[in-house]
C-alpha cells in the first residue's frame, strides 16, 4: 500500500555498533546526508587487549560509497542464507557524546498502530 508520508532523514551525527559472537566489533559513524561514513572493524585479539592497542583500520567512505557497500553486502550475504540471530535489529544509535539518541519526533513507531 503506497504511503503519503515522506521519508524522514535523520541528520544528527550518530554511531552504530554491533558485536559478533567472537567479540569483534563493527562500528559505523554517520553524519548528515553529505557527510562521510566511517566504518571500523575491531577484531578482538588477546594481544590487543593485553597491550591496549587498537590496530583496526578505519574506512572513510562518501555516502555514495557507503550505499554501494550496503547494497553489495545485503545482496551478497542475502544469497548466502538467513542472517544469524545476533544481527537482529533495530540497532540503537548513539550520539557523539556516547549517549543513546532519542527517537526523532516525526518518526513513526516501530510497532504498527
Amino acid at each position: 500500500m503506497p504511503s503519503d508520508l515522506s521519508r524522514v532523514i535523520d541528520e544528527r551525527p550518530r554511531t552504530y555498533r554491533l558485536r559478533t559472537p567472537r567479540h569483534s566489533t563493527v562500528t559505523a559513524e554517520l553524519g548528515g546526508a553529505g557527510d562521510p561514513v566511517k566504518i571500523q572493524i575491531r577484531v578482538s585479539r588477546p594481544i590487543d587487549l593485553v597491550l591496549g592497542m587498537n590496530t583496526s583500520p578505519v574506512l572513510e567512505l562518501s555516502s555514495e560509497e557507503a550505499w554501494a557497500l550496503w547494497a553489495l553486502l545485503s545482496d551478497g550475504l542475502g544469497a548466502a542464507g538467513d542472517p544469524p540471530d545476533w544481527t537482529a535489529g533495530p540497532l540503537p544509535a548513539y550520539g557523539p557524546d556516547g549517549q543513546a539518541l532519542p527517537p526523532m519526533a516525526a518518526v513513526l513507531p516501530v510497532e504498527p498502530f
